[in-house]
């Protein structure tokens, strides 16, 4: 099952049957939409174990944040 802009499984959403398996790197991409003109677009990846999961993405660096012109 995949979703057209070249989404792939796993997507995280209530009507897909596939379970979360370990060694699986998800990139998790919430939109926040601002306003009209304006929305944030945050990319994290993230890591499955056994044990839980790892986030990979060093969100404590915010200094070299890419700002798109809308």
């Amino acid at each position: 099952m995949s979703r057209g802009g070249g989404h792939d499984n796993p997507l995280l959403h209530p009507f897909n049957p596939q379970r979360l398996e370990a060694g699986v790197l998800i990139a998790l991409e919430p939109t926040y939409r601002a306003s009209e003109d304006r929305r944030h677009h945050i990319e994290d990846l993230i890591l499955t174990s056994a044990d839980g999961h790892r986030v990979l993405t060093d969100w404590q660096s915010t200094s070299e944040m890419i700002t798109i012109p809308g």
